[in-house]
Order: C-alpha cells, then sequence, then structure tokens
C-alpha cells in the first residue's frame, strides 16, 4: 500500500520517462474521453478526462471545483489517492500537479489500465470545521472503451508502440526506485535554539512558535509537529504553535517520505513559573497592626501564568502581598489562610476551598465566623448564560468560565458566616490587563453580577465596572486596583483620622485613586462597591 501512496506525491524527480511532456500533450482525440459534462464529481472534484498515452499508461484529469458547497474547496488537501488491491494490475504511477498535499485547480493522476476505481481521500473546511472525505471514481468501463477504441485504430498508427510492453517496463522501473529509497527526510529545527551547554530552551509563556525545514529528494508525506499535522511549503519550510505545560516540555516533530522512511528530531522546552519575592513597591511592606481576628477565614487566590491564555500581569505578587496584609493588618492567623498560585490554582483546587463542602464549609462557624476572598487573575463573561466567571488556571476560555460568579456568591451565601467580604482584582471583559483578548477574534464582553444575588452579610469590592477592564502599574509591579487597595489599608483611606477604616472610606479612596490614574492612562477604570459598607475592616493603633 505505500507503493502506491509513494507514487501520488514523487513529484520531484522523473517517475516516468518524460511524464510530463506526455501529460501535458493530448495526443489524438482518439484516446480521449471529455468527461467535462458527465457526472463524475466528489464535494470538492470532478473527473474531467482520462486519456490512453502512447506508452499505456491512462492519464485522469482531474479539477478542483471552486463553486460553493457545504466544504471550502479552495483550501481542499489531498491526503491519499488509491486504488483498489482487488484489482489484479491496478496501480497508480505518477502524479502532476499535486505539491505534498496541497492540488493545482487541475491536476493528473496516472494509473495502470487495469485499474477500475480510483479513490480520493481529501481534507477541507466544513463549516470552519475540518473533515476528511473519501470519493470514489469508477472509471473501469471507460478505460476498456478507449483502449477498444485504439486497439481498432491499431493498424493506422503504426507509430504506437505496444504498450503492454511500455506499461510494464514503467512500472518495473517504479517499483525499483521504491525499493532503493531507505533514506528518511531530513529534519532541521530552526527556532526555538536550545542553550548549547543546557541543550534545552527555558520560557515563560504559554505558547511557542517551532519553526523548521524538512526536506527528502522522493517527497514528505507526513509531517507532525508536537503529534499535530503540519504543513511545509514548497520549499520545505513549516511552523506550528505549540501550547507548553509548566516544567519540562518534550516537543517531537516528526517526517515521513512517500516510501515510509520516517524521521524524528526532539526539542526540549522548560517553561517557568513567575515567581518573585523581590520587593518592588512601596506598599509591599505591610502596616502592623494590634488587630486579632482569630475567627476569620480567608482565601487567597492569584494567577499570574496561565496554561491556556496569556499573562495576568503581577497577579502573583498581588496575591503574595496581600495575604501579609490579612496578616499584619488584619490580624488574620495564618493557620486560616489558604492561598493558591499560578499553577496551583486549578479550577478543582479552588473549588475544594471555595465550592460546596469545601474547606470554608468546614470550617466556618454558623454566625460567628468572619470570611475574606480575594481574587487576582483573568475574569471571564459568557454572553448566553449571562454570567461570569473566574479563570482558574486550566481552564480554556473558548470552552468554559471556570469558576461561576453566580454559583460562588450562592455558595458564599449558604455559609451562614457573621461577615463575607470580596476583593475582586479581575474584569470581565475577556481582556488582560494589558488590553489583549483572552478569546481570538473576540470582542471585550461584559456580564456584570446582579446585586440582588448579595446578601445582606456580603460585601463586594471590584476592579471595575461594565465593559472596563482592569489595568496594572508597571512601575509599581501591581495591579491598579490591588495597588492603592493596599495604600487604603495601609491608612491613607482613613480621611477623617479615626483609627477606623470601614469599606465605605476603602471603597471611595481606592475608586478616586484608580478612576484618577486610569483617565491619565486615557481608559476608564471605576471600581464598584456592592453591598454592606459600613463594615470596619481596619483599627489602627
Amino acid at each position: 500500500m505505500r507503493l502506491l501512496i509513494l507514487f501520488i506525491f514523487l513529484l520531484s524527480i522523473g517517475l516516468i520517462a518524460n511524464i510530463e511532456e506526455n501529460i501535458d500533450d493530448i495526443i489524438k482525440n482518439s484516446r480521449v474521453i471529455d468527461l467535462k459534462y458527465a457526472s463524475y464529481k466528489s464535494d470538492c472534484h470532478k473527473l474531467t478526462k482520462i486519456k490512453l498515452e502512447t506508452n499505456g499508461i491512462i492519464t485522469l484529469e482531474i479539477s478542483r471545483l471552486r463553486e460553493y458547497t457545504n466544504f471550502n474547496c479552495s483550501v481542499s488537501k489531498v491526503y491519499d489517492v488509491y486504488v483498489y488491491p482487488s484489482d489484479k494490475g491496478a496501480s497508480i504511477l505518477g502524479a502532476k500537479g499535486v505539491h505534498g498535499k496541497i492540488t493545482d485547480d487541475t491536476f493528473y493522476i496516472q494509473v495502470s489500465p487495469k485499474t477500475s476505481v480510483l479513490g480520493i481521500k481529501y481534507f477541507s473546511d466544513r463549516y470552519n470545521e475540518g473533515e476528511v472525505k473519501t470519493h470514489e471514481f469508477s472509471i473501469g468501463f471507460q478505460i476498456s472503451s478507449v483502449i477498444k477504441r485504439i486497439e481498432r485504430l491499431k493498424e493506422n498508427e503504426s507509430s504506437i508502440p505496444s504498450w503492454q510492453k511500455a506499461f510494464k517496463e514503467t512500472e518495473t522501473k517504479l517499483i525499483a526506485e521504491a525499493k532503493n529509497d531507505k533514506l528518511p527526510p531530513d529534519i532541521l529545527i530552526t527556532s526555538p535554539t536550545p542553550d548549547p551547554q543546557n541543550n534545552y530552551i527555558e520560557v515563560d509563556n504559554y505558547t511557542t512558535l517551532v519553526r523548521g525545514k524538512v526536506k527528502d529528494n522522493k517527497g514528505v508525506m507526513n509531517l507532525l509537529v508536537a503529534g499535530n499535522n503540519t504543513s511545509a511549503d514548497e520549499n520545505g519550510n513549516f511552523v506550528a504553535k505549540v501550547n507548553l505545560g509548566f516544567g519540562k516540555n518534550t516537543i517531537k516533530v516528526q517526517a515521513e517520505d512517500v516510501n515510509g522512511n520516517i524521521s524524528e528530531k526532539k526539542i526540549i522546552i522548560i517553561r517557568k513559573e513567575f515567581l518573585n519575592n523581590d520587593i518592588f513597591s512601596d506598599v509591599d511592606i505591610p502596616i502592623k497592626t494590634s488587630m486579632q481576628n482569630k475567627n476569620t477565614l480567608a482565601v487567597v487566590i492569584g494567577i499570574e501564568n496561565y496554561q491556556y491564555v496569556p499573562d495576568a500581569k503581577y497577579a502573583y505578587n498581588d496575591a503574595q502581598v496581600f495575604r501579609e496584609y490579612l496578616i499584619e493588618t488584619l490580624g488574620v492567623s495564618k493557620q486560616n489562610i489558604k492561598m493558591v498560585l499560578n499553577s496551583k490554582a486549578t479550577y478543582a483546587e479552588i473549588n475544594k476551598l471555595l465550592g460546596n463542602k469545601g474547606w470554608l464549609q468546614r470550617k466556618v462557624k454558623n454566625n460567628s465566623t468572619d470570611i475574606i476572598i480575594y481574587f487576582a487573575g483573568h475574569g471571564i463573561s459568557d454572553t448566553e448564560e449571562k454570567t461570569s466567571g473566574l479563570l482558574a488556571f486550566d481552564i480554556d476560555p473558548n470552552y468554559a468560565i471556570g469558576v461561576n460568579i453566580k454559583n460562588l456568591y450562592k455558595n458564599l451565601t449558604n455559609l451562614n458566616a457573621k461577615s463575607v467580604t470580596v476583593f475582586l482584582d479581575a474584569c470581565f471583559t475577556g481582556q488582560t490587563r494589558d488590553e489583549t483578548l483572552l478569546i481570538a477574534e473576540s470582542r471585550p464582553i461584559t456580564v456584570v453580577p446582579k446585586v440582588d444575588l448579595i446578601q445582606d452579610n456580603m460585601s463586594i469590592l471590584t476592579a471595575t465596572s461594565n465593559t472596563q477592564t482592569s489595568g496594572a502599574i508597571k512601575e509599581q509591579k501591581h495591579g491598579l486596583f490591588t495597588y492603592f487597595l493596599l495604600k487604603g489599608l495601609r491608612g491613607d483611606a482613613d480621611v477623617d483620622e479615626d483609627k477606623k477604616l470601614t469599606l465605605f472610606e476603602l471603597s471611595k479612596y481606592i475608586k478616586k485613586k484608580v478612576s484618577s490614574y486610569a483617565l491619565n492612562a486615557d481608559r476608564e477604570q471605576t471600581p464598584q462597591l456592592q453591598g454592606d459598607e459600613n463594615r470596619v475592616l481596619v483599627e489602627f493603633n
């Protein structure tokens, strides 16, 4: 079977003596069956002519359709051409106009005269979703007809040699060439390039582009990068986008030529997690108070590096520093704080903390426990379900929204806690802190949680409102909202200087500062407070 596939794609060498000249030379009208008006077509291809060459080989002319069907035939790729193995003497001998997998608008397949069926496997784009289809052309009757026609005219065509002899010689030559090919394709990876000392590449992004070149003197049939089919141009150049997990990623580039010879190259890419404990900002050292909130439980989530989307800049640092404020400024016991960062903040892990029967539910005491939730990372909206979610590390926003906001508020309400305070440094527009879209070719959208979901014992302070994006302060290495949240907790928000900081004072301060900073950057960002605004958060010494 490999020999059959071989003959289709070997275009870089002369498969048959003067094959291209013979294919392009229509010898005589008597040797051609015109099928232009016959119904010999698939979704994307039409068999237009059958020719008997002077050497006895049958040439099939096939056109690629451009009319609109359920398939986008303009991107059609031929994956395989075959004959029935049960047809004795049937075989595929050559091709023209097939470049790897891409065909010209008109291309040619040469078969033996004993071929009764030609099958084509082709890939097209149906409703923007890949689909491989198979179509078989019954050609036995037409081939038999043209051969018989020529035999009747043979007496007057003394210049035509015995086609049986010519066919046998050509077949023998092709089979011999296939058997002698033992060399696999040559693979060269040009990017990324490993460190010569360590023999690996270190990156901090969730994707990378693998570039290279593949060549084979007989032709490349299949090319895989990280297990995915990849196309090479006519010069063998290829590029593939590869998703990376944290830690060691072994990326394989595999190529198979038309004779079944396989080669493989590997590169090792290590995706590093962002871990930086340096002090960047004037707010990174918290104010210490004498407060002791032994009955307070806190969950801190910070996701800067995501598995499937761009980073949420400085979210890791935001969460780390906020935890310190919980301990030093708000007096929360260390053992009562759960913090998950980056790759640890999976959907399952967050649910273990915040979900039904999770850590909070097991630890809370009815009407006597205060709860504080802090989240720094990406948010996402679902317009169909009219809800929003907090994007976990391992959630692809093309398929899910992560931690559903409605469900989160419902679970927090059902805890029967004394109070619940939520700080969300995230927006729900589907954009990053530098306004990069999380979902390619999408548009910024927002679904704002309904106020009636929030109970009397709950307060929620969010970084944005409506369709606004949550930004960052590069020079401070913090999210814009979190930076002024921390400054407010240090005492800057205690405008009346009564040594007591309420949520109302804090939100008013943050709203003023964040809005002003964002306006100077030619955008809008207005933090919002929902729920109880009279709760005292901090009592200063």
